[in-house]
């Protein structure tokens, strides 16, 4: 699961401010326990809810581009970075060595 909204965490906090139980809160929003627990924690010693922000550079392929990489390489193990470039859609600013990196990292040479 990814990051939990704000107007998420503040339903938990409405949700256990109104008598809820946990059980009946987990119910609710599909949320996991432990997330529940740690929000209400956190509410309760006065820390902020806010989400941090990510750290790292975001990623520009998807791992379903990576997979798409993969399969292109083990139909034709030929393929220059540059052939397998043009099968990457176009609103993707991809580079030859970025390509390069993710055919190392998929299939590392023993």
């Amino acid at each position: 699961m990814g990051k939990i909204e704000i107007s998420q965490k503040n339903m938990i906090i409405d949700l256990m401010h109104s008598g809820c139980s946990l059980r009946e809160v987990l119910g609710a929003l599909g949320i996991t326990k432990t997330s529940v627990c740690n929000i209400w924690q956190k509410y309760s010693k006065g820390i902020p809810l806010k989400n941090k922000n990510s750290s790292g550079r975001p990623r520009i392929l998807t791992k379903r581009d990576d997979r798409r990489i993969l399969v292109s390489i083990k139909r034709n193990p030929f393929l220059s970075a540059k052939d397998l470039l043009e099968r990457i859609p176009d609103d993707k600013k991809v580079s030859a060595g970025t390509i390069t990196l993710v055919h190392e990292n998929l299939c590392p040479v023993m």
